[in-house]
């Protein structure tokens, strides 16, 4: 979730879904202030990073916290495999 400068707020795991209410809204699922990494941040440290947490993907921000994209850990493997 962002603001409408697109600075993140938070995010929703798939985890949060499963067997959350039909009703449940975004604002209620989220994880506030998620870790975030800079477009600059090497492959490397991005596959050693999320691997420490268990993650599938990175949420790229600008220095002023607003969203770039999502980068998957995969994503960053192959990129190191292929190097």
């Amino acid at each position: 979730m962002v603001t409408d400068e697109d600075v993140v707020l938070g995010r929703v795991r798939g985890s949060s879904l499963a067997g959350a209410p039909t009703d449940a809204t975004a604002e209620q699922l989220m994880e506030l202030g998620p870790s975030t990494v800079r477009a600059d941040t090497s492959a490397q440290e991005l596959v050693d990073r999320l691997s420490q947490r268990e993650l599938k993907t990175a949420i790229v921000t600008d220095p002023e916290g607003r969203l770039l994209g999502v980068f998957p850990r995969s994503t960053a493997e192959q990129r190191l495999h292929t190097s």
